[in-house]
């Protein structure tokens, strides 16, 4: 049986004797094809992701450092983003909001002041 003779998806090449269901001349072919689309679909999400990294790191770092309050400008200052956080529960006496970033958070405790909570502590 003989088969078709198709261009590939990627880079144009035509594919003599291709499958029916072939769309790539060859597996680097479909690879990149399927990278640059990844790229593409899931950028806002890597960036998105690198933001929540830089909010851990940086509320893991005063934890783990001893230091539990912090101020809204020592966060800031290295790059924590507040309005980027993986949870958001209410815990405590206060019940006031605790936005997490995976296993740590913060707690305002009035004015420009926050609480750094670590949920293996806390919950």
């Amino acid at each position: 049986m003989k088969g078709l003779n198709i261009k590939c998806k990627y880079d144009g090449k035509e594919i003599i004797d291709a499958r029916t269901n072939q769309l790539f001349c060859s597996t680097r072919c479909k690879n990149s094809y399927h990278n640059k689309n990844s790229i593409e679909l899931y950028g806002e999400i890597k960036v998105t992701n690198k933001i929540l990294i830089t909010n851990l790191w940086v509320v893991k770092s005063f934890y783990n450092s001893g230091k539990i309050i912090v101020t809204s400008s020592e966060l800031r200052e290295l790059g924590h983003r507040i309005e980027f956080m993986t949870e958001q529960l209410f815990i405590g006496e206060s019940r006031q909001p605790v936005f997490f970033t995976y296993q740590y958070g913060i707690q305002s405790i009035g004015g420009d002041k926050y609480k750094i909570i670590c949920k293996d502590d806390e919950i």
